[in-house]
């Protein structure tokens, strides 16, 4: 290390964050160096920012005196640049890198869908192979074929936890479950298809079966409807999927109607939160409108919506919704007519009779939960710690899934699979989590983080534009809870010390999260019936 660089390690490293560069940058914690070192003779050479406060790459674009000269941009903004009153990230830093992303994922759609598979087992299978797997699968003569957007197994997710829930029931029962996905996953519909081109990953009573491609499954599942194997279907996504050859197969063997779940909102618009270039919620506006115009999604949604909607009318399926305001919001944007109709939540909670007591503690322990996305309020989040990392009233904990943390927020790893569904609920009390700060910036439509903090005795704090979270807190913690109407005001209810009232006043209950049994809850009946005919 230089002279130069020594004064600058010197003038950054209070300020650095070295748990935020460590958890950002694996290959530099893999190489067991000291991180304001590495910043200050490779890392800011390098684009790396040495704090989620400070954007290396935008300070020297943004002050090219301080480029041209070669100075380290986070010594010269500690040194100068502050007093100067130089900026040293964007205005709305995290809605820019949504909305880059999201016009860069739309010019970037070629490309992906021209990419080589790569989930699935590697093994090809043949019509002969897969009629004898799905005929010995289907003791009944009944068999589910679930379709979903990536593989189940490999995947962490409530639609992921949903599909095994209801797995595992038809499972204990004896009907077998037939899973595909894309081979090829993309964020988009895949184009039309006449299935000898289109791959599908396939599991077979949750085991890894093979790859197969839509005209041989089409076979398959012809031959099966002569020896009297019926399949029911249940639509979970259709991301990654051709709604065209998905017609086909259903045709090629259905005992009835399929079920359509509205786990998001992918059926109305590619953006499936329904977020204007992934910032804004936009409340999907006519296809015609201004503000899909000026929205990345918004040249692909006419035939993306067209395309679903020849799938629906034609189909014909049952709409399952997680909650109520996903059925509404659904059914007044689709376009079309759907009159079979379920409200059906993934878990519901079963809480305590006994009111928690809330022992002392000198600070309030703070949290976020899930993933550290935009989207479930994560930006939110971080500018809030942010704000009042040094007001000893308060800790801020991040539980759930590792990102690129700021040191004044403690992360806790949690993962939610079909092995530990409690897994966030235990965190949340082994914790002793007294707030949740709850965020999404979409219309959720079943918000399992909202619901785990609940069980976890939280108290959850909650953005009043959320779809079903705040249905479900009013539900279930009418006295343990609050709404605030945006970031202002959530910043005042903390800065006023308004949050710690609340808190010592509510009635605040344990409990759990009861699974449901998914897609069995509906089409038990129609097996059941026909098993007794």
């Amino acid at each position: 290390m230089t002279e130069p660089e020594e004064q600058e390690l010197g003038t950054i490293a209070p300020f650095f964050d070295g748990g935020y560069y460590l958890s950002r940058y694996p290959d530099v914690a893999s190489a067991n160096v000291d991180p304001v070192w590495h910043y200050c003779v490779f890392g800011w050479k390098e684009g790396r920012d040495p704090s989620a406060a400070f954007d290396t790459s935008y300070y020297l674009r943004e002050n090219r005196d301080v480029a041209v000269a070669g100075i380290n941009p986070f010594a010269h903004y500690i040194g100068s640049g502050r007093y100067e009153d130089r900026k040293p990230v964007p205005e709305m830093a995290g809605m820019r890198m949504q909305l880059l992303n999201a016009w860069t994922a739309v010019a970037d759609r070629v490309g992906v869908e021209d990419g080589e598979p790569v989930l699935g087992a590697p093994r090809e299978l043949d019509v002969h192979t897969l009629v004898a797997a799905l005929t010995s699968s289907a003791k009944n003569e009944e068999f589910v074929i679930s379709v979903s957007h990536d593989d189940y197994a490999l995947s962490v997710g409530g639609i992921q936890n949903i599909i095994g829930d209801e797995l595992a029931e038809f499972r204990d029962r004896g009907i077998g479950y037939l899973h595909l996905c894309s081979a090829r996953p993309i964020r988009w519909l895949a184009e039309a298809s006449s299935g000898d081109d289109f791959v599908f990953a396939l599991r077979l009573d949750g085991e890894a079966l093979g790859r197969v491609n839509g005209v041989t499954l089409q076979q398959a599942l012809k031959r099966l409807a002569t020896t009297g194997s019926r399949a029911m279907w249940v639509i979970h996504h259709l991301m990654s999927h051709s709604p065209e050859l998905l017609k086909k197969l259903i045709a090629a063997n259905s005992a009835r109607p399929p079920l359509f779940w509205t786990h998001d909102y992918f059926a109305l618009c590619p953006s499936y939160t329904l977020l204007r270039n992934d910032t804004s919620y936009c409340g999907a506006p006519a296809v015609n409108s201004t503000a899909c115009e000026i929205c990345a999604y918004g040249k692909e949604r006419p035939i993306h919506q067209e395309r679903i909607q020849a799938f629906l009318r034609e189909v014909r399926p049952s709409l399952v919704a997680p909650s109520q305001s996903a059925l509404e919001l659904w059914r007044r944007s689709i376009g079309v007519e759907v009159t079979d109709t379920h409200v059906l939540q993934p878990a519901r909670l079963a809480q305590s009779d006994r009111i928690w007591v809330q022992p002392f503690r000198p600070r309030l322990r703070i949290a976020h939960l899930g993933s550290q996305v935009f989207h479930k309020g994560w930006d939110t989040y971080q500018r809030l710690a942010g704000a009042f990392q040094t007001d000893d009233r308060y800790e801020f904990f991040q539980l759930g899934t590792p990102g690129a943390t700021p040191s004044f927020i403690h992360h806790i790893p949690v993962k939610v699979e079909a092995s530990a569904r409690d897994a966030m609920v235990h965190a949340i009390a082994r914790q002793d989590i007294d707030v949740v700060i709850s965020w999404s910036i979409w219309p959720e439509t079943f918000c399992f983080t909202a619901h785990e903090a609940m069980a976890g005795g939280a108290f959850v704090v909650a953005r009043r534009e959320q779809g079903h979270v705040n249905a479900a807190i009013h539900r279930y913690a009418p006295e343990a809870s609050r709404n605030v109407d945006d970031e202002e005001e959530l910043h005042r209810y903390f800065r006023g010390g308004d949050v710690l009232i609340d808190v010592a006043r509510s009635s605040r209950r344990h409990g759990c999260l009861v699974p449901s049994l998914g897609s069995a809850e509906l089409l038990h009946p129609v097996f059941e019936a026909e098993v007794r005919a």
